[in-house]
Order: C-alpha cells, then structure tokens, then sequence
C-alpha cells in the first residue's frame, strides 16, 4: 500500500507548504480519487509520488519509478499523426513488439463497440478526432501498459459523455487486478457516482475528507455532489 505520513513540502524558495502535514493510504482494488479547487495541491502530490520532485520524508511502499505511469494532461502530438501512430509510439516506448490493429481489437476487455471505434481511428489523424476520441485512445493504449501504478491527472476533463463512460470503465478494470493501483483526479463530481472508488479531497495542501463516495454525500449532507463538496470545505475550514 503507498502511504504518506504526516508529509510536508514546500517549493525552493517559498515559505507556503503546498502540503501541510498529509496522513493518507491508497488502496488498492478501488480507483482513488484526488478531489480539490485548482491550487490545492493534487498536482504537487502526483509529482512527488512520481518522483519529478524529490520527496520529503513520510513516502512509503512508493513503487519505483519505471513501475509508476503518469498520464498528464496537454501533452502534444502532431495533428498528422494516426491513430496507429499513437498507439505504436506509446506501446513500443514501452518495449512492445510488433503492433497491428488485429491484435490491439482483441485486447482484454475490449468490447465490440470500443473494437470498432479503434478501427475507425486506426488510420484516422489525431488532428481530425475529436477531444474525447484522443483521449480514450491514449487512455486505453496506457492501460495496456503493465504497471503496479496509474495516475491519471484529470483524465475525463472537456470530454463529451460517452467517451467519458469508456474512459472510466477502461480506467475501473485496472482495479481488477490486485497488483495495481489506480490514481486519479477529477473536477466532474457526478461521474463518480457509477465508480468504485475512495475519495481524498484536499485543500489548502491539506486533506480535510477521506471516505466513500456515500459518505462524501451524508458528509455534505446533500445528494448534489458539487454542493457536498462546497460544504465539506466549508465545514473544514470554518
């Protein structure tokens, strides 16, 4: 299990700790969730667990690195790039073999409708998809890399819904194996209904909620999942 105990951290030059005494353990079978506003910290504590920041004391059970995958958000292609492109280029900096749409629609898990949509990007350019289709298939490409852990920064973010459901399916089924771990964040609360997952919700570098999407709500004390989260703030931060 990662844990972090009581970890505190500051940028060089700063005197603001962008994490103030952080106590948590994520789990496996679940996808954990990184809730919080913009600045509060969730992108600092992927960068320290991926180790592109040296981390303080308080780490422990961190896998290393070339066992960890960190998907992040913005990162650019060429427009000219296919489908295929991009699937060979992630799957063979990976050390994969040859890579041909047959065997990549035969993936475990890969359903009939998500089998011909790769077929339709398969030879369609990056620069001709739309956001949601870029993003599943960087997605499921990455998820059929072997890790023991995910981290995915905001994956859903400015997709439109159906893709945003494949995405999370692609994403829940990590947590099938009990060798990997799943971390994600996400600013759209009400997708997480549907998702097994455990909730962190940090603010001003400190986490103020951890529990179960249920408890997220009795906490909030409200069935709208945006109002919880305004409440539990509220509430932790007087």
């Amino acid at each position: 299990m990662l844990k972090l105990k009581n970890v505190s951290y500051s940028y060089r030059n700063s005197s603001r700790r962008v994490l103030n005494r952080v106590s948590v353990t994520f789990k496996k079978t679940v996808v954990n969730v990184v809730l919080g506003l913009n600045g509060a910290g969730k992108t600092t504590l992927f960068d320290l667990i991926c180790g592109i920041y040296k981390r303080p004391a308080g780490f422990e059970e961190v896998p290393p690195s070339n066992e960890i995958l960190y998907q992040l958000q913005g990162v650019p292609f060429l427009t000219t790039l296919k489908g295929k492109d991009m699937v060979k280029l992630l799957l063979k900096a990976d050390g994969a073999g040859a890579v041909d749409l047959s065997q990549v629609t035969q993936w475990p898990d890969m359903d009939r409708e998500e089998a011909e949509l790769m077929k339709r990007l398969w030879d369609t350019q990056y620069g001709d998809m739309s956001l949601g289709e870029r993003r599943w298939l960087m997605i499921t490409s990455l998820c059929e890399m072997t890790r023991k852990l995910y981290i995915f920064d905001e994956p859903t973010s400015g997709v439109d819904p159906e893709s945003r459901l494949k995405i999370l399916k692609r994403i829940e089924r990590l947590c099938s194996d009990p060798d990997k771990m799943v971390i994600m964040s996400s600013h759209n609360l009400h997708e997480l209904s549907f998702l097994n997952c455990f909730l962190y919700l940090i603010h001003q570098g400190t986490i103020v909620f951890q529990g179960s999407y249920a408890d997220f709500l009795a906490y909030g004390d409200t069935e709208n999942p945006d109002e919880a989260f305004s409440n539990v703030i509220r509430d932790k931060t007087g």
